[in-house]
């Protein structure tokens, strides 16, 4: 009787060493991608973080103006909102710039421009936000002008 076991059947089943290397190969690959999609996601979320700050501020400026009584929106009035330590929320380095001018078609409107700039971020985003807004006196009715 033969007590040797027989060689071509004890063939161990397992994986080679070059399916190994293909298979973390493929797994370095998509997590090179997830890594990659992560982080512009971040980006992209602190991206709009900073627009979302920045229109903000400006739309609060806009709604004081407009709360304002016609007679007080001036260059004083312009430089005293331009304060950027009300709004402690926005980005680094952010610059407030409000102008009130008259209008050039109607005498009794003021335009009120607000540009809300910061330089955090990378070179191609955004780096302001711009609102305008056309104000009027509450009794324009009564005062008979154009």
């Amino acid at each position: 009787m033969n007590t040797k076991p027989n060689r071509t059947k004890l063939r161990r089943s397992g994986f080679t060493l070059v399916e190994i290397i293909a298979s973390f190969s493929i797994l370095a690959i998509v997590m090179v991608v997830i890594a990659q999609t992560t982080t512009w996601c971040f980006h992209e979320r602190h991206r709009n973080s900073n627009v979302f700050l920045g229109n903000q501020a400006g739309i609060n400026i806009l709604e004081e103006a407009r709360s304002t009584p016609w007679e007080k929106l001036d260059e004083k009035w312009a430089e005293m909102v331009q304060d950027t330590r009300r709004y402690k929320s926005l980005p680094p380095g952010s610059v407030i710039t409000v102008k009130v001018m008259p209008s050039k078609e109607f005498k009794l409107i003021k335009d009120v421009e607000v540009v809300v700039r910061w330089d955090f971020g990378r070179s191609f985003d955004p780096k302001e936000c711009t609102l305008t807004s056309s104000i009027a006196p509450r009794s324009i009715a009564l005062q008979g002008e154009k």
